[in-house]
């Protein structure tokens, strides 16, 4: 399953960061940071059943290896 979520980043080296750190988030296949249009894509792995969890741990490790003020609406 794929889904699509608002982000807010200041600057395109940090949605780069934030795309390779929450590629790396468990339960997440594949995960794609538009800076311009302020969006990241998220292809979630097949067995994950909770995808908000999965979100709030991506957004924890993007908190962490990215900005702490870094966000994504998915709530």
């Amino acid at each position: 399953m794929k889904k699509m979520f608002k982000i807010a980043v200041d600057c395109p080296v940090c949605a780069g960061k934030m795309e390779v750190t929450a590629g790396k988030t468990p339960g997440v296949k594949e995960a794609t940071v538009n800076f311009l249009s302020l969006k990241m894509w998220i292809e979630f792995e097949e067995n994950v059943e909770d995808h908000i969890a999965v979100m709030k741990e991506v957004l924890a490790n993007c908190r962490k290896e990215v900005d702490d003020d870094v966000e994504i609406f998915f709530e």
